[in-house]
Formats: C-alpha cells, structure tokens, sequence
C-alpha cells in the first residue's frame, strides 16, 4: 500500500459527496417539475369539473325560479277567483231572491 491512500480514498469520497449531492439536486429540481406539473393539471381537471358542476346547478336554480314564479302566478290568480267568488256571492243571492220573488209573484 502506497502512503497516499488515506488521501486519495479522503478525495475520492469528497469527489463522490460532490456528485451525489449534484445528483441530489438535479432529481429534487427534476421531482419538483413533475409535482409542479401534476398539481397544475389536477387543479385544471378540479377548475373544469367545478364548471361544469356550475352549468348543472346555475340551469337547475333557473328551472326551480320559473317554477317558482309560474307558482306565484297561480296562487295570484286563485286568490283573485276566490276574491271575485267572495265579492259576487252576495250579489248573485240578491238576484236569486229577486228572481225567486218574481216567479213566486206570477
């Protein structure tokens, strides 16, 4: 054994940490690119699933609002029915006892 082993076994384990830790960085930067890119179609794919999930409800909250209003429109116009049967109801008595008295009356 030569003398210089120590120091070139020292060198070569220093020249080895070197490239280990140059291949460290290079697959940490190369890892957190593909991580980058994942997380950035995932959140594409979540942006479009959302949308759409929006269309669905934003067309479901429009049918139950014109379902809604058609419903307030019927109640208006029952009200209005039974307002007008209320009102006349008196009126058409008063005709019938007119009428009954005049038949009674012949």
């Amino acid at each position: 054994r030569s003398t210089l082993f120590p120091y070139t076994t020292l060198f070569r384990s220093t020249q080895i940490q070197a490239e280990v830790s140059i291949a460290t960085a290079r697959a940490t930067d190369e890892a957190e690119k593909v991580l980058t890119e994942r997380i950035n179609e995932m959140a594409d794919d979540v942006i479009q699933k959302v949308n759409a999930s929006t269309a669905v409800i934003t067309e479901k909250l429009k049918a139950a609002e014109q379902e809604i209003a058609r419903v307030k429109d019927d109640i208006h116009y029952e009200r209005g029915s039974r307002k007008f049967m209320f009102l006349s109801t008196p009126v058409m008595l008063f005709v019938r006892i007119v009428l009954t008295a005049i038949l009674l009356i012949k």
